[in-house]
């Protein structure tokens, strides 16, 4: 008689978290909820049989999410270490249906977990000379690193959309970088006192102008490193410029 040895399934407070919210969540597709509650009892050492009882599925079925999960180990640490907020994603996406037989492709949770993951690293990790991930960019990636065999830019398209993720959109935020508090205020008593007069000082024939660029200045880099990818959000990138050079 063959004797299968389940996979240990181990989880960090993070990860255990998450499938708590999405096990507790009201509006949690049942699936997902019902698989949750197979990887936080196998976490709990509870065997296949147990956990099958537990949650009334058949046997194998516990099994079979067991190994799935077991097999996404490695990829959900690495995402919690460098993208902890992209944590949720790819646990949802991993717990997910594959896709059903008789479709032109289909991919294993793995797969697609891999290429999630491709997904929100900076093209630039990965040797790829773009800003931004395009859906042809990540097929060529996918079947570049032997993920798949072959994918199609319309299936990336609709992986990324499953997962809500807009690799091709940009956001931009101004951080203003504060050196001395006390010479910055002083600057913006200036700033402010000039606005305030500038009726006042028309009238007694003085000419008062305002710019919001400084001219003849190169733009070096931007103030802060760019925020990567959110499920719903775009890549976010600092529109404020800390190094300039003043052309000779």
């Amino acid at each position: 008689m063959a004797w299968f040895l389940a996979p240990a399934i181990v989880l960090s407070n993070k990860v255990r978290g998450v499938l708590e919210a999405i096990r507790r969540g009201t509006h949690s597709p049942i699936h997902l909820a019902q698989r949750s509650t197979i990887v936080l009892m196998a976490a709990d050492q509870h065997n296949n049989t147990a956990i099958a009882q537990g949650t009334g599925w058949n046997r194998n079925t516990v099994k079979q999410w067991r190994i799935r999960w077991a097999k996404a180990a490695a990829d959900l640490a690495d995402v919690e270490a460098k993208r902890p907020w992209a944590l949720p994603t790819l646990v949802r996406s991993v717990l997910g249906d594959e896709p059903r037989p008789g479709r032109p492709s289909t991919f294993t949770s793995e797969e697609v977990a891999h290429i999630i993951k491709i997904a929100i690293d900076p093209p630039d990790t990965h040797g790829v000379p773009q800003s931004h991930w395009t859906s042809s960019a990540l097929a060529r990636e996918a079947v570049k690193q032997g993920i798949v065999e072959s994918i199609s830019s319309r299936q990336v398209g609709r992986l990324l959309n499953e997962a809500d993720l807009k690799p091709h959109r940009s956001r931009y935020w101004l951080n203003p970088k504060i050196g001395d508090p006390e010479v910055f205020a002083h600057e913006v008593k200036a700033v402010c006192d000039t606005y305030n007069q500038a009726e006042a000082l028309d009238a007694q024939g003085v000419d008062v102008h305002t710019c919001d660029e400084m001219t003849v200045v190169q733009a070096l880099e931007h103030t802060a490193v760019g925020l990567p990818m959110s499920p719903g959000k775009g890549n976010a990138e600092s529109s404020s410029i800390p190094v300039m050079e003043r052309p000779a």
